[in-house]
């Protein structure tokens, strides 16, 4: 069998975080005469077909696909382009001035003046503009280099599109104390009363640590009376790279020599084969709206936990249950029954 190398689409990170600040969509509030209206902001997965106009804004250079009925939604005249989505620019000199004078005011803050140029435009961040009025709905196919999709976000007004999942909805994640990393040989090895130190914790002893929840990371404090519970006192939004770098487990296994790893006799098993492992003491309770909503003194309840006591998981099976211990200043777990057999 021969292996080959995938070749992955590559996106530069500059894009990423214009998608993630995009995310699910961007709303901004316009009023043309005395007509409220939206423009909506979408991600594209791939550049639209055809040619386009290419505009100059204030913002920089972008480009519209079927641009017409889009733009003439969005002022108290027409947009003159003709069949093909073309114009040419000495042409409609004298037009897209007065086009500009009647552009809704919101919007001509956002863009400035919105000029038809003969200008190459290939690359750049694929998108859809979306315009309501007075229950017409049109859409447009974008592409926006990254500085002019940068500026666009920078300016004020814009609002994330409303998720259609309700403020209802509830999540139960676990609260995760620490990672570690054993081999099924060590697992077997465990009895009642040994300790199990994580390589990786979010908690000590007094109950002080951090937990995260999507990209917010949560500091706070673990207490037990008068029911099990954690008290935020700060919160930050997680860098996308720092989110992949905590939340990647080290498959470092404590005495586990690389020749141990890679051993391929006949004798060889199985039973060094590293797991992730996770320490976790319950889990959290609270809707998609208290998420939305968390700051400092929030209060997250704790269910299917009992104070003083965790569980050792791969995955969401439990492995181990034991009371948590204090170690030299770090957290353990002493184990008082195994599950390894289920």
């Amino acid at each position: 069998m021969t292996a080959k190398l995938l070749k992955l689409r590559p996106l530069p990170q500059a894009q990423a975080e214009i998608r993630r600040r995009i995310g699910q969509g961007l709303v901004l509030d316009f009023q043309l005469a005395d007509r409220q209206g939206t423009l909506t902001l979408y991600q594209a997965s791939e550049k639209a077909a055809g040619n386009g106009v290419t505009f100059a804004t204030d913002l920089g250079p972008l480009r519209l696909y079927q641009a017409s009925p889009l733009l003439s939604l969005l002022a108290t005249c027409p947009a003159l382009l003709d069949d093909n989505d073309t114009v040419e620019p000495d042409e409609g000199h004298w037009y897209w001035p007065f086009y500009n004078q009647c552009l809704s005011p919101r919007l001509h803050q956002l863009f400035g003046q919105l000029v038809p140029r003969r200008l190459e435009l290939d690359d750049g961040l694929p998108c859809v503009f979306e315009a309501q009025l007075d229950g017409q709905t049109v859409r447009s196919d974008a592409l926006l280099p990254l500085d002019t999709a940068r500026r666009l976000l920078a300016q004020p007004g814009w609002r994330p599109l409303t998720n259609t999942t309700g403020p209802g909805w509830r999540l139960s994640p676990s609260l995760l104390l620490g990672r570690t990393a054993l081999t099924m040989g060590q697992l077997r090895s465990l009895r009642p009363g040994d300790i199990v130190l994580p390589q990786q914790t979010y908690f000590q002893p007094d109950g002080t640590g951090h937990l995260v929840l999507g990209r917010l990371r949560l500091h706070g404090q673990l207490d037990n009376h008068p029911n099990p519970h954690f008290v935020i006192t700060d919160l930050e939004e997680i860098p996308m790279n720092a989110y992949a770098s905590e939340f990647t487990p080290d498959l470092t296994v404590p005495g586990l020599s690389p020749e141990m790893a890679l051993e391929d006799d006949s004798g060889a098993t199985f039973d060094d084969l590293p797991l992730s492992l996770t320490l976790n003491c319950g889990r959290l309770s609270l809707t998609l709206g208290e998420l939305r909503t968390l700051g400092a003194g929030s209060v997250l309840t704790l269910t299917q936990g009992t104070p003083g006591l965790a569980m050792l998981c791969h995955d969401d099976r439990p492995l181990a249950h034991g009371e948590l211990v204090d170690v030299d200043g770090h957290i353990g777990l002493q184990i008082t029954r195994l599950e390894l057999g289920r």
